[in-house]
């Protein structure tokens, strides 16, 4: 069986939850970089595009999904949302 090499994008918003979210995606990094898996962290500037990564990790709140849905509308690859915000009011919905 081949492994799937992962490329992950970190996309966060270092003001959600009081900077819950840049001590969560730190511990993400952490764990990724010891299974040795690729990743990068964006806070202040996203890319326009994330053509050469594999999955997209949002970290934030309600606040940052909601400027992530209206910026990648079309975005293809696999997205996953990591609670980062103070009150996570989409998470719970979702």
């Amino acid at each position: 069986m081949e492994q799937i090499l992962k490329n992950i994008a970190i996309v966060m918003n270092p003001l959600a939850g009081c900077g819950r979210a840049i001590t969560l995606s730190a511990s993400m990094a952490s764990v990724l970089q010891q299974k040795n898996i690729l990743y990068k962290t964006f806070s202040e500037e996203w890319p326009l595009q994330f053509g050469e990564y594999t999955d997209v990790w949002i970290v934030g709140g309600d606040g940052t999904l909601h400027y992530f849905i209206n910026h990648y509308p079309d975005i293809q690859l696999p997205l996953v949302i990591f609670p980062g915000g103070s009150g996570n009011d989409f998470h719970w919905m979702l």
